[in-house]
C-alpha cells in the first residue's frame, strides 16, 4: 500500500502551507525549464535556466539547492534515465553528506539567494516545507 497504514489503501494527503505568490509568466516557464533540466539530467538546460535566473555560474549549486541532492546525483539521474537518483536516502551518511556540502558551499548558497529572482526564494521555502512534511509522514 501507499498510505503509511499498511493495508493496502491509498492516502491523499492535502497539505496547505500557507505561501502563495501569483509568478509571472516569464518566471514560472524558466522555473518549468529548470526543473525539466534537472528531471532530466541535462546540465546545458540547467544552465541556460540559471543564466535566465541571473545565477548562471551557479547553475549546479542552484540544482542541488532545489533538489537537496548532490550535482553528481543530478548527472546521474539523467545518466541512467532513473529520477530516484534525486529522492533522499534518509540514511546518517546522506545527511551528513548533504550537511557537510551545505557548510562547504554557504556563502555560494546565500551569493545564490542574493541573486535568484525573489519569487524563487518563496519556492525554495515551500519546497523545504514539502520536504520536511514528506519525511514525517514517512516515518510515521
Amino acid at each position: 500500500g501507499g498510505g503509511g497504514g499498511g493495508g493496502g489503501e491509498v492516502q491523499l494527503v492535502l497539505l496547505d502551507h500557507g505561501l502563495y505568490r501569483d509568478l509571472p509568466r516569464a518566471f514560472a516557464l524558466t522555473y518549468s525549464r529548470l526543473w525539466h533540466g534537472v528531471v532530466l539530467g541535462d546540465a546545458d538546460a540547467i544552465r541556460e535556466a540559471a543564466e535566465e535566473m541571473g545565477v548562471g555560474q551557479y547553475y549546479p549549486l542552484l540544482a542541488a539547492m532545489l533538489t537537496a541532492r548532490p550535482w553528481t546525483d543530478i548527472l546521474r539521474a539523467g545518466d541512467t534515465g532513473d529520477a530516484r537518483a534525486l529522492h533522499e536516502k534518509g540514511t546518517a551518511a546522506d545527511k551528513k553528506q548533504i550537511a557537510g556540502y551545505a557548510a562547504q558551499y554557504a556563502k555560494h548558497i546565500g551569493i545564490v539567494l542574493d541573486l535568484v529572482p525573489r519569487p524563487l526564494l518563496l519556492l525554495f521555502k515551500t519546497n523545504d516545507c514539502l520536504r520536511h512534511a514528506e519525511r514525517q509522514l514517512r516515518a510515521a
